[in-house]
């Protein structure tokens, strides 16, 4: 095996141990995720990062028949996509996911995308979602509230980081395996 090629395979792995990277950092709690989801999201991340990674395995001759100009294209897509998507999910995650003390107790809430007005009022009148939260008048009403509302928040924060991965994945992977594929012919090519 020549040194190019332990490179390439190198690379190889490398893109494959990235595949894994989103899905063990959240096992690990690096990335924040909702906690009602956590443990849905955890799940998703790491399957869809192994069957992502297996998919272009299998998809490896495809992959090695399509043009350089095509494979830096797709490469660039997916990478601009799923670096989007990335900064979206922890814009919005960042925004929608509201952490406060009440009771002595660490809590964590799920702001819902599209507030009631009902709710916005809440808002408006103690400052912020966590002045309201805490408040011992209104405090469970308007956890109450949230919980009713945020059905739609969940799923979003999903997508957006799986979206990612995927997108990521291929970028890295497709790279990896033309990079590997280009090194082969030229070795093949060489006297």
């Amino acid at each position: 095996m020549s040194n190019i090629e332990r490179t390439a395979s190198a690379i190889t792995a490398a893109a494959a141990l990235a595949a894994m990277a989103p899905g063990v950092a959240m096992l690990l709690d690096i990335v924040e995720i909702p906690p009602s989801a956590a443990q849905l999201t955890k799940a998703l991340s790491l399957a869809v990062g192994v069957v992502a990674v297996f998919t272009i395995m299998i998809l490896r001759r495809s992959v090695e028949r399509i043009g350089d100009r095509t494979t830096l294209i797709v490469c660039t897509v997916s990478l601009i996509l799923g670096i989007i998507l990335a900064i979206s999910y922890y814009q919005v995650s960042g925004r929608m996911i509201v952490d406060f003390v009440a009771f002595g107790e660490e809590q964590r809430v799920i702001l819902p995308l599209s507030p009631s007005d009902d709710l916005q009022s809440y808002e408006a009148d103690f400052g912020s979602y966590p002045e309201a939260l805490v408040n011992p008048i209104v405090g469970q009403e308007v956890r109450e509230k949230i919980e009713q509302e945020n059905g739609s928040t969940v799923p979003a924060l999903i997508f957006l980081v799986l979206m990612a991965q995927i997108s990521l994945l291929i970028a890295i992977v497709v790279a990896a395996l033309k990079f590997l594929s280009s090194n082969r012919e030229a070795e093949a090519e060489a006297p």
